[in-house]
């Protein structure tokens, strides 16, 4: 009979070790359960946090696109620019010569006017004389 009392004390143990572990698996898996549902609330967050990054990145992409065909034409224009003001230098300096040649020509005849003038002048005291 003590034989029995004793098997029935030690089914008695394990069953408290049995309920004790039961009860730490059951505290374990509270406690992962609620682990689990923080990250997948970080993950949800983080989702929606990496939404809102694309979305940003697609918006700078495009900012960036708009700015380089912005810098396209505006080197156009430069190049234009630096063209038109070469052909405008090379203008320039054809009529400055063409001034030049003017002005050589103007005093050159200013010269044979002032020429003329003391020649006529002496042709009429000639004339005066006779």
């Amino acid at each position: 009979m003590q034989d029995l009392k004793n098997k029935i004390d030690d089914a008695d143990d394990r069953a408290q070790v049995a309920k004790q572990l039961l009860k730490d698996v059951s505290d374990k898996e509270l406690q992962l359960e609620s682990e689990k549902k923080i990250k997948e609330k970080k993950i949800g967050q983080n989702e929606k946090t990496l939404v809102e990054m694309k979305k940003e990145l697609d918006k700078k992409l495009k900012k960036m696109e708009e700015i380089e065909q912005k810098q396209e034409v505006e080197d156009e224009l430069v190049k234009t620019l630096a063209n038109m003001e070469m052909d405008g230098d090379e203008k320039l300096s054809e009529l400055e010569k063409q001034v030049e040649k003017i002005r050589n020509i103007a005093e050159s005849k200013d010269i044979e006017n002032k020429e003329m003038t003391l020649r006529m002048a002496q042709l009429e005291n000639e004339l005066d004389k006779v």
